[in-house]
C-alpha cells in the first residue's frame, strides 16, 4: 500500500500541470458575453451599481454589454472589445492561469486582477477575488459562434 501512496504523490504535480494546461486550452480562444446569464446575475444582486443608474445611463451600458468581446490568445495575450456611448474601447494586456482555477488578468496601463474561473457547459464564469468599484463582479462568458 505504500507504494501505491508514494506513486501518486510522486504523480500528482504532473496530474495538476496537466489540469492546468487543459484549462489554459479551454480558456484560449474567442468569448462574447453571456447577456442572459450576466443580466441575471445583475438583477438577483440588488446592491448592484447597475439598479442605481438612472434610465439612459443604464441602456447605454446594456447597449456595451452586448458588444463585449474577449479574446485570450495561446500566447498569454488578451484584448477586449465594447462600445460604450458610440465610441469603441479596446482593453490589451496578458493572461495567466493559475491552477487551482485562478486567472490572472494584466492589462497594459492598469492593476493586475484575479478571477476564480469556472466553465459550466458552454458557459466560463470569471468571478473577481476582490471587491471593486465596477458594476460587474462577475462576468459570464460563451464561445463566439464563428
Amino acid at each position: 500500500m505504500k507504494p501505491i501512496y508514494l506513486l501518486l504523490l510522486f504523480l500528482s504535480p504532473i496530474f495538476g500541470f496537466a489540469q492546468e494546461m487543459e484549462s489554459q486550452v479551454a480558456l484560449t480562444g474567442v468569448w462574447e458575453l453571456d447577456l442572459e446569464q450576466q443580466m441575471q446575475e445583475v438583477q438577483e444582486n440588488q446592491d448592484s451599481k447597475f439598479t442605481t443608474m438612472p434610465g439612459p445611463v443604464k441602456e447605454m451600458f446594456l447597449a456595451s454589454l452586448k458588444t463585449r468581446k474577449y479574446i485570450f490568445y495561446p500566447d498569454g495575450v488578451f484584448e477586449a472589445f465594447w462600445l460604450l456611448g458610440g465610441k469603441s474601447h479596446v482593453l490589451g494586456g496578458t493572461w495567466e492561469f493559475e491552477f487551482p482555477g485562478n486567472l490572472s488578468l494584466s492589462p497594459e496601463n492598469g492593476q493586475e486582477k484575479i478571477y476564480a474561473v469556472s466553465f459550466h457547459k458552454e458557459t466560463l464564469k470569471l468571478a473577481s477575488r476582490e471587491n471593486t468599484e465596477n458594476v460587474l463582479h462577475t462576468l459570464y462568458l460563451k464561445r463566439e459562434v464563428p
